[in-house]
């Protein structure tokens, strides 16, 4: 007896009408608008009259099972009454965009999969071809952000993805971390510069700015002095898996520094880290104590260069 698993598309106002497997073994569905109007492209107004359907389109969307997964549409047609002539406008869901060849999911999770990776890596997993990927991060790049989608945001993160492995060419995404813990890109930034970065924090509305807790950050001084002039309220954090892609040349020689603070030639020390903070110039401040002979304890303070180096 066949087994048979329902699973979310996560695609608002359709309706599944069929699914079939095409020969290469990609999963084609079949959707319908459940929308029953649509906007006037010239007059603006909302319309209710169909006309009829334009031409089905295939959009990528989200694998399934490691598959890949087609969504075919056929965008219904409202004529306008209002209008001399009677022009016809297409019906828009919010779930692609006219013209592009992927639905927004699927275009989101090319940029998350970006994050401390390249483009051919990215293309190599999605089995997406390499000017593919560099057109979704060319489409996303600054776009204007619909700030009113938003009522608050508490948790902002910025990430670098490197365009070239190893050739310096980097652009910045900003992502926000809804309620339900979901992860959106807002933007893709066309490098990592301090100012380009402070520059897009500065367009977030005041009424935004201040609901925003926490920003999570890359290593990178660049992002923490953007968000330090930005976001002065914001607490800047950077999270264990920044600090673990980050273990490399740039920061001692092996991406691990250990600092003797207590011992002497007349006893031995251990020494405890309880506390770490990245300051807004980058430097890394530590805080913890030693121990002296097992039993005596002396708060200890420690700051860091961004290379490692000791600094004042």
């Amino acid at each position: 007896m066949p087994i048979t698993i329902s699973l979310p598309l996560d695609l608002p106002d359709v309706q599944v009408l069929a699914s079939r497997e095409l020969p290469d073994a990609t999963l084609l569905i079949e959707v319908e608008s459940t929308l029953r109007t649509a906007q006037c492209h010239r007059c603006g107004r909302e319309l209710d009259r169909v006309h009829g359907v334009d031409r089905p389109i295939r959009l990528r969307h989200l694998p399934v099972f490691g598959r890949e997964v087609l969504i075919e549409i056929r965008p219904k047609r409202y004529r306008c009454p209002y209008c001399e002539g009677g022009p016809t406008s297409t019906q828009r869901c919010a779930w692609y965009e006219p013209n592009r060849p992927h639905t927004r999911a699927f275009e989101q999770d090319v940029l998350k999969r970006l994050v401390h990776s390249t483009v051919a890596e990215v293309s190599g997993q999605c089995q997406l071809g390499v000017k593919a990927v560099e057109g979704i991060v060319d489409h996303h790049v600054a776009p204007a952000v619909e700030w009113s989608r938003f009522t608050t945001l508490d948790t902002l993160g910025i990430d670098e993805v490197a365009l070239l492995k190893g050739h310096g060419a980097y652009v910045a995404v900003v992502w926000v971390r809804d309620a339900a813990g979901h992860t959106h890109v807002l933007a893709v930034l066309p490098d990592r510069l301090q100012a380009t970065v402070q520059a897009f924090l500065a367009t977030i509305p005041a009424t935004l700015q201040a609901t925003v807790k926490r920003v999570c950050i890359d290593m990178w001084d660049g992002y923490a002095g953007a968000v330090a002039a930005a976001l002065p309220d914001a607490r800047i954090v950077v999270d264990r898996f920044h600090v673990a892609v980050r273990l490399d040349t740039a920061f001692s020689d092996n991406g691990i520094v250990t600092t003797d603070i207590g011992d002497s030639d007349d006893y031995i020390s251990h020494d405890y880290i309880y506390s770490v903070a990245l300051q807004p110039d980058g430097k890394i401040l530590v805080a913890g104590d030693s121990t002296h002979n097992g039993n005596i304890e002396e708060f200890s303070l420690a700051r860091y260069n961004p290379d490692a180096h000791v600094g004042k």
